[in-house]
């Protein structure tokens, strides 16, 4: 009996923590399902209008550290890029930081040249 309460008290913090994710993840696929570009460079949705910024603040999308299931967020077809770059900006930023890629990046953009490897491509084949 005591074994099927612990097991019971662990499927419902993993449901609890899952649909929190769940959550979190939905917040990035509204803003990309609801956000329009307004054709001045700003956006719009529902009854309101604003910079992404706005957008951001109005979806949340900033307020927490999101799941890494934000990346995997549903792009509608011909969503304009701007609505994109808006929509996905805090959740690729924070995973970017926290899988250490931002110092690959700038590694990368301080030392552009391929000389130091021994990196060869051989454009005929």
């Amino acid at each position: 009996m005591r074994l099927l309460r612990v097991l019971t008290w662990v499927w419902t913090a993993l449901d609890v923590t899952l649909g929190a994710h769940e959550a979190d993840d939905q917040r990035t696929a509204q803003c990309l399902s609801s956000v329009r570009a307004d054709g001045a460079g700003g956006f719009a949705w529902g009854e309101a209008s604003g910079t992404c910024h706005d957008v951001r603040r109005s979806f949340g999308l900033c307020d927490h550290h999101p799941p890494r299931e934000c990346l995997l967020a549903r792009v509608p077809w011909q969503t304009p890029l701007s609505v994109v770059r808006c929509c996905f900006h805090c959740c690729m930023h924070s995973w970017q930081r926290r899988l250490g890629l931002v110092d690959v990046f700038n590694h990368w953009w301080e030392n552009p040249r391929f000389e130091d490897s021994n990196f060869q491509i051989d454009f005929d084949k």
